[in-house]
């Protein structure tokens, strides 16, 4: 038993010094930005990197890139996705020939800096565990390894104002209370440290954006209890930080700036979960209209995991009010990470003006975010450009009027009957009558109330026949789903509800035969496969 005991402690030790080495990163070479450069009088910085063999980790990591300047008030413009937009790419990895390239490009000419970088993305074992036996036996992981060569130049210098080259490894990490759970740094943490570690002389933009015509959202922050005693001497600055880079993300893509109307204590708790959070916040009494309301508290269940990215934040479509949980410093970043948080709070407003998630990891609206995307893929970015125009100026009824309309005529034209907007006009048409509907009115009075908010009938038929679907009405829902996809036989929600209601009434056969028309829809769009009320 004492030699059992000797040995893990030992295997612990190892554990431990293997975490700190695996710390460590090795820097190949950096030199150093001039000072007489000044580059904080610089506006606009484009960004390129060299497609390696992992593009969806070259994304990544150039999405972390541009967040970094854009959060220092940089305009910054992605190289990569402007190329693909115009046809064209660039066949060099010489740093110097890919500048002389992109210097050519007309729709590149403004960018007073330009940054490019080419990646290696490999793997290293790090050892975790030895097992001394008549061999040494090691264990442990392969994580992930990054190599970057990063150089800047200035739009007409010759030379580099700048550059490093660098290689890291990801870090594993155990709970304290859970010695049995490791997990491994997510992509977006081992390119943020390198850039912590290389880029961190550089300074907040001196000449910023001019922000006169961004049309302003004004936001009340009221703080609970758990937020303020977690930060007590800085939670005030961190909410103002918070803002201020959901704002720059905001106002590049929809020319909407975040407006601080107050900044409030909540003498609330954090409760059971954010769902019950988001209940107490919602039915708070508040004097003022015509505002964002945000609720931000802390849970501290998170404070020992990177994993749990659904568990951050809520918000009521076409409503006012949000809730978030603020995060801890994540071990390994250093310091406390407020563009994740920021880009918390754009997922959550942006959800308030009807955005919906989507399986797509490269778009903000993606629910685990786990590739720190800060951009919206079309479907939304078109929904909230639409929706956010005169939203606090209108009432909840009418937003879901606009809503439901701009939903069906994206539906009909450029998505072809693919969105799951049955979905969410069937969430929110009860959400907006939720106490007038879970008291069960007769079927005629629910088709009344949905054919004044559905202009189009067969539309209109559809929901009903979601919504009796969620209530348990499998019939009925069958019948008139059935009606639906008769009159409009490539609509695949419409197939995929009639899937679902055949086989609640035992119609296998049919079932299926729906089911295989709706798959690509499936494939396609996240959708909740649990009842929607």
């Amino acid at each position: 038993m004492k030699l059992l005991i000797k040995r893990l402690t030992f295997q612990i030790s190892i554990f431990v010094l293997i975490l700190i080495l695996n710390s460590c990163g090795t820097m190949i070479h950096r030199t150093e930005l001039k000072q007489e450069y000044n580059f904080a009088s610089k506006q606009e910085i484009g960004v390129y990197t060299i497609p390696s063999e992992k593009p969806e980790l070259d994304e990544i990591y150039s999405s972390v890139l541009q967040l970094d300047f854009l959060s220092k008030g940089y305009a910054v413009k992605d190289i990569n996705r402007l190329l693909r937009e115009n046809s064209e790419s660039i066949n060099e990895t010489n740093l110097k020939k890919v500048i002389d390239s992109l210097r050519l490009r007309e729709y590149l000419k403004t960018n007073d800096v330009y940054i490019i970088s080419r990646l290696k993305w490999d793997s290293v074992f790090v050892a975790t565990q030895l097992e001394e036996r008549i061999d040494r036996i090691y264990k442990g992981y392969n994580v992930r390894e990054l190599t970057t060569d990063l150089v800047m130049f200035d739009r007409q210098l010759k030379n580099p104002i700048f550059s490093y080259s660098a290689i890291d490894s990801a870090k594993l990490y155990f709970p304290r209370d859970k010695n049995y759970f490791i997990f491994e740094e997510q992509d977006w943490m081992l390119a943020a440290r390198q850039f912590l570690k290389n880029l961190d002389q550089f300074p907040v933009c001196s000449n910023p954006q001019n922000s006169d015509t961004a049309k302003k959202l004004k936001v009340s922050f009221w703080a609970d209890k758990s937020y303020r005693e977690t930060f007590p001497k800085e939670w005030q600055e961190r909410i103002k930080r918070i803002a201020t880079f959901a704002s720059d993300i905001l106002r590049t893509q929809f020319g909407i700036e975040l407006e601080i109307y107050t900044l409030n204590k909540w003498d609330s708790e954090f409760e059971y979960s954010l769902d019950q959070t988001f209940q107490k916040f919602e039915q708070r009494p508040i004097s003022f209209t015509g505002v964002i309301k945000v609720g931000v508290t802390f849970n501290p269940n998170l404070a020992n995991s990177v994993t749990d990215r659904s568990f951050l934040g809520l918000a009521k479509p076409m409503g006012t009010d949000v809730v978030m949980t603020g995060q801890p410093s994540f071990p390994g970043m250093q310091y406390w990470n407020p563009i994740e948080e920021a880009i918390t709070l754009v997922h959550e407003i942006a959800h308030l003006f009807g955005a919906m998630h989507v399986p797509n990891e490269k778009s903000i609206m993606n629910p685990m975010a786990g590739c720190l995307s800060f951009r919206f893929d079309e479907a939304n970015q078109s929904i909230v450009q639409t929706m956010n125009n005169d939203f606090l100026n209108i009432d909840e009824r009418q937003r879901t009027q606009n809503y439901i309309s701009k939903l069906i005529e994206m539906n009909q034209n450029k998505y072809e009957n693919k969105l799951p907007i049955l979905t969410l006009i069937s969430r929110q048409i009860y959400s907006l009558n939720y106490y007038y509907f879970s008291g069960r009115p007769s079927i005629r009075v629910r088709k009344k109330e949905i054919l004044n908010l559905v202009q189009d009938s067969v539309y209109a038929r559809a929901v009903l026949g979601v919504t009796e679907y969620n209530l348990n009405h499998f019939e009925k829902s069958a019948e008139l789903l059935s009606k639906v996809v008769e009159l409009k036989p490539n609509f695949a929600e419409a197939h995929w509800y009639l899937n679902l209601a055949l086989q609640k009434t035992g119609d296998i056969t049919k079932s299926e035969k729906h089911k295989m028309i709706a798959k690509p829809f499936r494939n396609t769009w996240i959708l909740d496969e649990k009842k929607i009320y």
